[in-house]
């Protein structure tokens, strides 16, 4: 209801006028007396408004994003709203709009405190637009901290707020000189920091330092869930500390399942560690036996070049006789994984003729009728196993939403109608994508199409939910055992697996046979049944 109420302040066409109908929301106590609300109406009618500084349509359209965005904020007003009616603040919001609100969220002893802060922060720097007004930011800033018993720390904790609100920022790096309770206070919250707030603070208080260990199971969760793996491994190659041998038993486990998914960049760290004896005798071979133990979930995942790279012969001799054993076939043939009858798989939940193979330009037409008008579109791909050293492209990209499947051929239709039809998708707010183990199929997708920006980066992904991620991150026992497959996934939380058996067949063969169609479909629409069994936050609203 608050973000309702606030929203309709937004109707009015100018700041004045929004914020004299905030202030009677408040008067009439059917909204908080929040300075904060006050500050989020400056900062959209800052950014949002037109020349004239007007409030549009599309102003209240950007301004509803950035309200969901922020919704961190919301919900954790609405935690506290106990608290806050019980402040004087009703009587300065009617008699003192005016009030100051850097100096009101310092002066509040609730948890909620740093998060609203943020806020006003943001907004401060935000509606600058001179020099003497980031000056005179500076300063309300600098004051308002000054009022804090503890300035660093409270910086500390408005510094942990901001990702909350989806906003970015640089930290400061005048920074007082920290104390041992500020880097205490860090590393306690590493797991709630970005990458990229990581590496700020560190410039600050020196968190490798001060516990490399605690800093490299950070980076070695971060770069399996991160949607740029590169920026934590840039960080660690940068430092020497890091190909430690103990401190390298910690990173290797996260690097060999992001291979395994296709995410050969992790090479680079291999690569480095070569430079060290005493490391170059134990990661190489640690990393590529953990690597084996992924194929049977990926098993595209390239051996053949870490054991020819780095001279795993012997250690891996099955290995490289079996690899012989199929490099002496005559043709390509489809490699089946066994089909177990005793077993009872997941079963597609839609007729067999909504599965569509999208190989024409009035297919293509009929997908993007359909799946922009979708509200969740579940995203997969496929491609050939990879033939020693050929690494294989993109053969088919599987499209799930509720009434159907479109197995979009881009090998033999990758037309310009098929690239609009995958941009649309992939960058509309509405749907919602859905996959499981993105980063890796992004990364496919990269070397498939490199004329393809939207491949560029998952950032570039409107509302995005990577199941795979989303497991990682919520369960403890996933953490420490590294991501479950999707099969297992499917068992776990639907009660049937996945048949795997066409897995690794050729992708590339037209037709498809009716085992590898019905396959596709199965590996796509799956993840909506897991998304809505799972029901993630971010997407609650959708399955209430």
């Amino acid at each position: 209801m608050e973000r309702v109420l606030l929203l309709s302040c937004l109707h009015e066409p100018v700041l004045d006028d929004a914020l004299r109908a905030l202030h009677a929301h408040q008067a009439a106590r059917r909204l908080l007396p929040l300075p904060t609300y006050e500050s989020i109406l400056r900062e959209f009618f800052t950014k949002f408004t037109s020349n004239q500084l007007l409030m549009n349509a599309s102003g209240v359209a950007k301004s509803v994003k950035v309200l969901y965005e922020r919704r961190a904020l919301f919900e954790a007003i609405e935690d506290h709203a106990s608290a806050l009616r019980m402040t004087n603040t009703w009587t300065d919001a009617v008699n003192r709009p005016e009030i100051d609100g850097l100096q009101w969220c310092v002066a509040q002893v609730s948890s909620i405190a740093p998060l609203l802060l943020a806020q006003h922060v943001h907004e401060r720097f935000t509606v600058v637009r001179d020099k003497a007004g980031k000056v005179a930011a500076e300063a309300a800033a600098r004051s308002a901290l000054n009022l804090s018993p503890d300035p660093l720390l409270l910086v500390l904790h408005v510094l942990l707020a901001f990702p909350k609100l989806d906003i970015s920022f640089r930290v400061p790096r005048e920074a007082a000189t920290p104390s041992p309770h500020h880097q205490a206070q860090c590393i306690m919250h590493l797991d709630d920091m970005s990458m990229y707030l990581m590496q700020e603070l560190n410039v600050v208080f020196d968190l490798v330092g001060i516990d490399i260990s605690r800093v490299a199971a950070f980076c070695a969760r971060t770069i399996v869930l991160d949607h740029h793996p590169e920026k934590t491994l840039n960080f660690i190659i940068a430092r020497p500390a890091f190909f430690e041998p103990e401190i390298a038993a910690l990173l290797v486990p996260a690097l060999a399942e992001l291979y395994a998914q296709g995410v050969t960049l992790v090479l680079r760290y291999i690569r480095a560690s070569l430079t060290d004896a005493r490391v170059a005798a134990v990661v190489p071979v640690h990393f590529t036996r953990l690597v084996e133990q992924w194929t049977d979930e990926y098993p595209a995942a390239d051996m053949h070049t870490l054991i020819n790279e780095f001279g795993l012969h012997d250690e891996f001799a099955h290995h490289v006789e079996a690899a012989a054993a199929l490099s002496r076939r005559s043709s390509v043939r489809p490699r089946l994984v066994v089909h177990d009858p005793s077993v009872v798989y997941y079963s597609l939940p839609i007729d067999r003729d909504r599965v569509i193979f999208v190989d024409s330009d009035a297919a293509v037409e009929a997908a993007h009728a359909i799946l922009l008008q979708s509200p969740v579109v579940a995203w997969d791909v496929e491609w050939r196993p990879d033939q020693m050293p050929v690494k294989s492209k993109c053969s088919i990209i599987q499209l799930a939403c509720a009434s159907h499947v479109f197995i979009c051929d881009v090998v033999n239709h990758w037309t310009d109608a098929m690239q609009a039809l995958v941009e649309a998708v992939v960058t509309a707010s509405v749907p919602w994508k859905i996959g499981f183990g993105l980063v890796g199929d992004v990364h496919r997708l990269r070397y498939s199409f490199p004329d393809m920006s939207c491949f560029e980066s998952l950032d570039d992904w409107e509302n995005v939910v990577d199941i795979q991620t989303y497991l990682k991150s919520t369960s403890t026992k996933n953490q420490q055992r590294g991501t479950v497959g999707l099969s297992k996934c499917c068992q776990d939380i639907l009660g049937f697996p996945l048949d795997k058996s066409q897995q690794i067949s050729d992708w590339e063969a037209r037709p498809l046979t009716e085992a590898q169609l019905v396959y596709a479909a199965s590996d796509a629409y799956c993840l909506l049944d897991l998304v809505r069994e799972l029901n993630p936050p971010e997407m609650r609203s959708m399955y209430m």
